[in-house]
């Protein structure tokens, strides 16, 4: 059996065994002596298991993400896993310079899926900044990584710009197999494992050649609907956010959905949402809006297949402080 084997052999024992486990063992000898049987047992051995420093990266995006000439909150999705046996530190590194592209993304930005939803929500997922929030994932345990960047102005439709996520193992990176003295769960040592403590993936934004352009405002009133002087919240205000979406460029933007995550610290008022001025009930059911059904704690509005001549839409709803 080859070097290469003998460690994907044993590696791929010891990920499903949790590293600091103790594997013990004890020989018996069975003997007869003077017509009498006899037993003796050998010394008791206890090996702890090592830990296995593994994990797998891979971009999530079904295809080349579409984006517009100056978006500024373009979003790629990648999905990081602890294939080890014991909990592992990570740390990550966002690439925007890399050959064959057209454009590059600029000030790329890592953020971490903090309420695990799968999706990119700016108020909610927190950046990442090495050093003071490395990711810490238990055996077998994901997390899903957003690379999100601007996309430069003045880009023809199509140009296709990459970003790369590279990840390591603040535990250690080198050849598999390689031992890291003291650095597994428990103190035990740590063990390089088949990817070498070293991953990285890419994914690609594509300029669209139709774009959808969202502009949200909020205004301030009291209970009786008078606008609050400069716009300031109290208790017995009510904010009345109202979103407008535009369509600009040649095609079809298809399926287009909205959605506008309750602000923390408020509360939606029921009965609240309009599209275009005609009211939409809360619940997901025939009309096209609903609030926390499809995603929990926010507004979706479906507004169907638009192109360059659909008319201006404009949804509204109200919140109050909590």
């Amino acid at each position: 059996m080859t070097l290469m084997a003998c460690l994907q052999t044993s590696l791929a024992a010891a990920v499903g065994t949790p590293a600091g486990t103790l594997i013990q063992s004890q020989a018996m000898v069975s003997y007869t002596q003077a017509g009498q049987n006899m037993t003796t047992a050998s010394n008791l051995l206890s090996l702890p298991v090592n830990e296995v420093l593994d994990f797998t990266l891979a971009w999530q995006d079904a295809a080349a993400v579409p984006v517009y000439a100056g978006d500024t909150g373009a979003a790629l999705t990648f999905r990081l896993q602890n294939t080890g046996n014991g909990q592992e530190t990570f740390l990550l590194t966002a690439i925007n310079a890399l050959a064959g592209d057209d454009f590059d993304p600029l000030n790329p930005a890592i953020h971490l899926d903090t309420n695990g939803n799968g999706y990119y929500d700016p108020l909610q997922d927190e950046i990442y900044i090495e050093g003071v929030n490395d990711p810490e994932l238990a055996a077998d345990q994901p997390l899903t990584v957003f690379l999100v960047g601007i996309v430069p102005p003045a880009l023809a439709t199509g140009d296709r710009g990459d970003l790369k996520l590279a990840v390591g193992s603040a535990e250690g990176y080198g050849v598999p197999g390689t031992v890291v003295y003291g650095q597994g769960d428990g103190g035990t040592d740590a063990i390089i494992g088949l990817a070498g403590g070293f991953a990285d993936a890419v994914g690609t934004l594509e300029v669209a050649a139709v774009q959808v352009n969202l502009f949200k405002t909020a205004v301030v009133t009291d209970t009786a609907g008078r606008t609050l002087p400069g716009n300031e919240v109290d208790e017995t205000g009510l904010i009345t956010y109202t979103i407008t979406v535009t369509v600009s460029g040649s095609g079809i933007a298809h399926d287009v959905r909205v959605t506008d995550p309750i602000p923390p610290g408020t509360v939606y008022r029921p009965g609240t949402l309009l599209l275009n001025d005609t009211p939409l009930s809360d619940a997901a059911d025939s009309d096209a809006g609903d609030v926390a059904d499809q995603l929990e704690g926010a507004v979706t509005i479906a507004l169907g297949d638009m192109t360059a001549d659909t008319p201006t839409q404009r949804i509204s709803f109200q919140v109050t402080l909590e």
